[in-house]
């Protein structure tokens, strides 16, 4: 019975020792998942990355050339408006020029048109005192 004790606890599995066949398997494993890792998932995350990069790249300069046509659009918008700024203000001017022009031919006319008048009545004035004088020198003489 010692003997068959003996040669029980030399067939036991001892926790602290590792089992070769063990760490030859695992390694055998860890292996073939690395490369099958690396040969199938990895190209296909490079891949990916590529296509991502290369979308943000294109999506960048697509986005500065349309900032600088909208720049373009800008400056010549503001060209324009400058250009209908100074038009304006040449018609206001004008238009205040001709504003005064007609005042002052009003002006001129209505000047003529008193003294038209004036005129007129100082004749008629006359005309009316040149009749009564007339009539008084009958009257009187």
């Amino acid at each position: 019975m010692i003997l068959t004790q003996v040669t029980a606890a030399e067939t036991e599995i001892n926790p602290l020792v590792p089992h070769v066949p063990e760490i030859i398997l695992g390694f055998i494993v860890i292996a073939l998942l690395f490369v099958g890792v690396a040969k199938f998932i990895v190209p296909n995350f490079e891949k990916a990355y590529a296509d991502r990069t290369a979308a943000i790249e294109g999506g960048i300069e697509n986005a500065n050339a349309k900032q600088a046509e909208a720049d373009a659009k800008l400056a010549q918008l503001e060209a324009q408006l400058a250009d209908a700024r100074h038009e304006a203000a040449r018609i206001r001017e004008q238009a205040r020029e001709e504003g005064a022009a007609i005042k002052a031919e009003m002006r001129l006319e209505a000047q003529a048109e008193a003294e038209r008048i004036i005129t007129a009545g100082k004749a008629q004035i006359e005309a009316e005192r040149q009749a009564a004088a007339t009539s008084l020198k009958t009257e009187v003489g």
